[in-house]
């Protein structure tokens, strides 16, 4: 998180609140659950939901410029959808 309330709280905090994150993401990686929705990857409409498409993006058309909310699956059951911005 790089917002102007994340850079305003302390160090320590954030590193634990880091320490934490990693922690839940390691247990959910145990349990077969994967992240995804990386920049520069095609859209896939069963993954991804394009919240914003523009021409004006860098990037080759039909792929993600902007990953806002990464999407989760376990195996082939998607469990959130990743919410992106993809070029037009």
């Amino acid at each position: 998180a790089t917002s102007s309330a994340w850079e305003s709280v302390s160090n320590e905090w954030r590193s634990g609140m880091d320490g934490i994150r990693s922690m839940i993401l390691e247990t959910l990686a145990r349990r077969g659950v994967e992240r995804f929705g990386r920049e520069g990857e095609r859209v896939d409409h069963r993954l991804h939901e394009v919240v914003q498409e523009n021409d004006d993006l860098p990037g080759e058309s039909g792929t993600i410029v902007r990953v806002l909310r990464a999407g989760y699956r376990r195996g082939d059951r998607i469990i959130r959808a990743a919410h992106v911005i993809a070029k037009k």
